[in-house]
């Protein structure tokens, strides 16, 4: 897994299991505690709002607040991923807009 793809894991796991102990993050990313301590401050110097508690039940989480930015593809990236939500089991449950159907001009 490559830094990027790692810190995208960080930051999705930190909203998921909020107060994570960073020995259980270190070990889900398969990392270092303190590799995982130079990815929170990585997260912070680009603006993640990445906070500590203490106690028992203590550990890192990122502000219940911040959400991520929408991602944004190209017709030609949104196309390719049509085909495996197709395959999903959710897309039953999930109706994309009429013009953003597949097979609509």
């Amino acid at each position: 897994m490559n830094k990027i793809e790692r810190l995208m894991n960080t930051i999705i796991i930190l909203k998921a299991q909020p107060g994570i102990p960073v020995e259980s993050l270190a070990r889900i990313l398969n990392i270092s505690c303190r590799t995982t301590y130079r990815d929170f401050n990585t997260l912070a110097l680009a603006g993640l709002p990445v906070h500590s508690s203490t106690g028992p039940h203590g550990g890192y989480y990122i502000d219940e607040h911040y959400f991520l930015p929408p991602l944004r593809f190209s017709g030609e990236e949104a196309a390719s991923l049509i085909p495996g939500w197709k395959l999903s089991p959710s897309a039953e449950r999930i109706s994309l807009p009429e013009k953003h159907a597949p097979g609509s001009a």
